[in-house]
């Protein structure tokens, strides 16, 4: 399953890439094989150059969701 978010906010995303800065527009999510891939979409579409990879086991979820929770609740202090 592909999930692609495009960004609304005005603040400038950049993804580092091996030679360059992007500008970022959006992320792209593919969940596959107990995997959750994240690539940037930049402005001429999503970056082969640029994925995570990140294990979907209970633990690594858990705690990925707690620091994104503390990142939401800091930002609206």
């Amino acid at each position: 399953m592909i999930t692609t978010i495009e960004y609304t906010d005005k603040q400038k995303c950049f993804a580092y890439g091996r030679n360059r800065t992007m500008k970022q527009v959006g992320l792209e999510i593919y969940v596959s094989n107990g995997r959750l891939s994240l690539s940037p979409v930049t402005t001429k579409g999503p970056s082969a150059s640029c994925i995570l990879e990140i294990p979907t086991e209970d633990r690594v979820l858990e705690k990925l969701i707690e620091v994104l929770n503390c990142q939401k609740v800091n930002k609206h202090d």
